[in-house]
C-alpha cells in the first residue's frame, strides 16, 4: 500500500449537517489522487450516513471519542487526538462546518516542495460564508483567522514538543498555532482563498445572539490567553482585555482590568467598556465586531 503524502484532520462537534459538504471538498480535490490522501475523522458520534461518506475514501481512520471523557468537546484535544493518528509529515487542519477549495491540497503541497518547507505552518486566505454575502479575509495580519486555513508541517522532536504545549490550551487552537509556529520563524502564507469558512448560529465563535455560549466560550478561552502569554513571551493585551470587559459585564465576577492595559490595546476599548456597562445588550455585537477588527491591527 502506497503511504499518503498528506493527512486531513477533520474535527465533528455536533454540527451533522454541514460534515458531508466538508468531507465533499476533500474528496473533490484536483491535482491529486484520492489515494495520496488520509483522512482522519474526530467525532463523539456514530451516523450511519456520515460514517457511509467516511468510510469511502480510500485511507481512513474514523476516531469516535468517549463524550463523558472530554464533555466540553474542546477543540484543542480534539484535533491533537486525530494529529497523533496521522501517518504523513504534512497534516491539514478542517471543521466539520468548513471547506477547502478544490486544489487546496494540491496548491499548499506544490507551494511546500517549492519552499522546501521540512517543518512549519502555512496559512492560506479564506472566504467568509454567510446566507446573504461572502467577503475574502487574508488572514492573520488582516483579521480572524480560522483553524481550517492551517497545513502543519512537523518532524518528530516538534511533534512531541507541540503535543506536550497543546496540553495546556484547550479552545484557542489558532491562536496556539500562530505563535508556536511563529516562535521559530516557520510560518508561512499562502496569499490564495484556499478554504471557505462558514457563518451560522451553531458556531460559537460568531454567534453573538446567544450570550450565554458566549460567556461559556470566553470563559475558556481567557486562561488559554493567559498561558500563552507567558509560554509564548507575548502580550496578548487585545485578547485578554476583551475576553475580561465581556466576562466582567456579563457575569457576576469581576476579572481586575487595568487602564493602562486598555490603553496600551487601543484607547477606543475604553469607550466600549463604559458603553458596556451602561447598556449590555445594545452594545454587544458592536462589542463582538470591534473585537474581531482590531485583533491584529
Amino acid at each position: 500500500m502506497i503511504r499518503p503524502i498528506a493527512s486531513v484532520v477533520v474535527v465533528a462537534y455536533k454540527r451533522k449537517e454541514y460534515i458531508i459538504d466538508a468531507l465533499n471538498s476533500i474528496r473533490n480535490q484536483k491535482g491529486i489522487d484520492l489515494e495520496m490522501i488520509e483522512l482522519i475523522v474526530v467525532k463523539y458520534f456514530k451516523d450511519e450516513k456520515i460514517d457511509k461518506v467516511i468510510n469511502s475514501f480510500p485511507v481512513y481512520k474514523n476516531i469516535i471519542l468517549e463524550e463523558d471523557k472530554v464533555p466540553n468537546h474542546f477543540t484543542v484535544y480534539n484535533f491533537v487526538e486525530g494529529i497523533k493518528n496521522v501517518s504523513s509529515d504534512i497534516v491539514f487542519l478542517l471543521e466539520d462546518d468548513d471547506e477547502f477549495a478544490e486544489d487546496k491540497i494540491a496548491s499548499i503541497l506544490n507551494y511546500i516542495k517549492k519552499k522546501n518547507i521540512t517543518y512549519g505552518a502555512i496559512c492560506n486566505r479564506q472566504l467568509i460564508k454567510t446566507k446573504n454575502k461572502s467577503n475574502s479575509k487574508r488572514g492573520p495580519y488582516d483579521s480572524w483567522f480560522g483553524v481550517s486555513c492551517y497545513t502543519l508541517v512537523f518532524n518528530r522532536e516538534k511533534k512531541e514538543e507541540f503535543y506536550e504545549t497543546a496540553k495546556n490550551v484547550k479552545v484557542a487552537l489558532d491562536w496556539l498555532l500562530y505563535f508556536f509556529f511563529k516562535r521559530d520563524n516557520s510560518l508561512y502564507y499562502v496569499d490564495r482563498v484556499l478554504t471557505y469558512y462558514r457563518v451560522h448560529e451553531k458556531n460559537q465563535a460568531t454567534n453573538i445572539k446567544d450570550i450565554r455560549k458566549l460567556i461559556e466560550l470566553y470563559k475558556n478561552v481567557l486562561p488559554d490567553y493567559e498561558y500563552m502569554e507567558k509560554k509564548f513571551n507575548q502580550h496578548l493585551f487585545r485578547l485578554t482585555t476583551y475576553a475580561k470587559i465581556l466576562l466582567t459585564t456579563f457575569t457576576n465576577k469581576h476579572y481586575h482590568i487595568k487602564l493602562t492595559e486598555i490603553l496600551k490595546t487601543n484607547p477606543i476599548f475604553l469607550f466600549h467598556y463604559f458603553m458596556l456597562k451602561l447598556n449590555k445588550k445594545k452594545f454587544l455585537g458592536e462589542f463582538i465586531l470591534r473585537r474581531n477588527k482590531f485583533l491584529l491591527s
